[in-house]
């Protein structure tokens, strides 16, 4: 099948909000945990920032699968299972990816099982990968022609 091609505009409108998403969580670990935690404030900002990021992972993600015409990802977690299985994402950055959105569900759909403290840490732990996510993939994508340079 021929790609149905990769909509640019739709990608970098969802990377430039990834990475202000990314800076804001940067900011959060970088405050000190025993402050971030008793202000619940910050910490509910910090949950739907840490969705918001994800969420544009997860389009990213599903975009590429339907511009590569991959088999369709059947859940969250499918998605970055699909871009590794095609050599779009490194296996180690996948299971970061998968962890992600894994969090991303709790935060979500089980909430009250999430500590204050996880949160902290995940601004602390993931930012890094959901930049290497985009990254990689503007690269993958560039590197096949797909994505012409900005």
């Amino acid at each position: 099948m021929v790609p149905s091609g990769i909509d640019r505009e739709k990608l970098l409108l969802q990377a430039d909000k990834l990475e202000d998403g990314v800076r804001w969580l940067r900011g959060v670990a970088e405050t000190e945990s025993a402050l971030f935690v008793n202000d619940p404030k910050a910490v509910a900002a910090a949950e739907r920032m840490i969705q918001v990021s994800v969420e544009c992972c997860l389009n990213i993600g599903n975009h590429v699968i339907a511009g590569l015409c991959l088999k369709r990802a059947d859940s969250y977690v499918e998605v970055f299972v699909r871009l590794v299985e095609n050599g779009v994402l490194p296996p180690d950055l996948g299971e970061q990816m998968k962890s992600a959105a894994r969090f991303r569900n709790r935060v979500v759909h089980v909430y009250l099982d999430v500590e204050p403290e996880e949160v902290h840490s995940f601004c602390s732990t993931s930012g890094p990968a959901l930049i290497s996510f985009l990254r990689t993939v503007l690269v993958h994508l560039r590197s096949k022609g797909l994505l012409p340079e900005v």
